[in-house]
């Protein structure tokens, strides 16, 4: 089983002042998230931050400090004042933004397309959709098959840096093309295994006096109480670790018979 000092972390963040505000509802980083954890990759933090490219800077070096292995950030690449995802990320890794031919190309087609389609009123580059192919010296485009704005991979050291869109269709479609397939060919090797159980007990806090015994020896398996509310009938427990293929089974089954036992036991005091 993968320990928690070898195994890798990521950190999310997105961005955007609409996040903050409440108006608009970060289902980005679930997504992410839920994906991440299924290859193996510990999601460690996710932290919202402002359209400023001061902040988007100091978390993105923060995760780096703290040896993120993946630091992946959503929003802020549009045509407007305010999308300044690339130049916080360009100041946070130390490069220069410059603009890269692959994106320019990939903004001219895209918008060709649209205009083809009818979904724009003209086809001329100007000087806001020429904005959104201004890339950190180095990056690596990820197309937008959706959108118009292109994402960018940047290999930072030992971290991984990916800038996806904020839009949830464009970035589910950014990441379930290239930037999915890319991270199991670097991560694959363990996964996340899950176990829904059902229990007797009803009391949450007689379930918590034994996943606190159980986890003396399960360490790195995380056991979770899903209460209904007093008084009801049982309650479902959620048991998942991030293991081999091999292994991940075997320890979800020991860990359960172990939480049943350790209720049983209490039960019988």
């Amino acid at each position: 089983m993968m320990s928690k000092t070898t195994s890798p972390f990521a950190v999310l963040i997105p961005i955007g002042k609409e996040l903050l505000n409440g108006r608009v509802l970060d289902t980005n980083s679930q997504f992410i998230a839920k994906k991440l954890w299924e290859i193996g990759v510990e999601v460690r933090r996710i932290v919202i931050v402002p359209d400023d490219c001061h902040d988007i800077a100091q978390e993105i070096k923060r995760a780096k400090r703290e040896g993120a292995s993946l630091i992946i950030t959503t929003g802020g690449l549009g045509p407007t004042p305010d999308d300044v995802t690339m130049m916080g990320v360009a100041d946070a890794i130390g490069r220069k933004l410059v603009e890269n031919q692959q994106a320019l190309q990939h903004v001219v087609s895209r918008y060709e397309t649209l205009f083809e389609q009818g979904k724009v009123d003209f086809r001329e580059l100007t000087k806001e959709r020429r904005k959104m192919a201004f890339l950190p010296e180095g990056a690596v485009v990820l197309k937008n098959d959706v959108g118009t704005a292109p994402g960018a991979k940047i290999v930072w050291g030992k971290t991984w840096v990916y800038v996806l869109p904020g839009v949830p269709s464009e970035m589910k479609s950014m990441f379930d093309g290239e930037v999915i397939e890319d991270l199991k060919r670097r991560f694959g090797g363990a996964r996340l295994f899950r176990l829904k159980i059902r229990v007797q007990e009803r009391d949450e806090s007689v379930v918590a006096r034994a996943i606190k015994k159980v986890q003396q020896s399960f360490k790195d398996v995380l056991i979770k109480p899903e209460p209904k509310g007093f008084g009801l009938g049982g309650m479902t427990v959620n048991i998942e670790v991030v293991a081999s293929e091999e292994e991940g089974e075997a320890i979800l089954e020991k860990a359960s018979k172990a939480l049943q036992e350790a209720l049983d036991g209490f039960l019988s005091e």
